[in-house]
């Protein structure tokens, strides 16, 4: 069993500034758009986290957190 809690808190703009730097550094170093490997990322990071789907425009800390550790 496994118990999620939500705190409330949502994304902070460092963490999506970081997300964002991060995802533009692998798009060039892939040769893939921002946008495309932004999308790419986001299904990797479902795939092999089990977690759901990820908006950084509104997602927990928590879940912003586990994405920059797996990116």
């Amino acid at each position: 069993m496994e118990l999620k809690l939500n705190d409330g808190r949502i994304i902070s703009h460092e963490q999506r500034k970081k997300i964002y730097a991060t995802i533009a550094d692998i798009a060039t170093w892939t040769g893939y758009l921002e946008e495309e490997c932004k999308e790419w990322l986001k299904y990797y990071f479902i795939v092999c986290t089990g977690e759901e789907y990820i908006s950084f425009s509104d997602c927990s800390v928590e879940q912003a957190r586990k994405f920059i550790t797996f990116l």
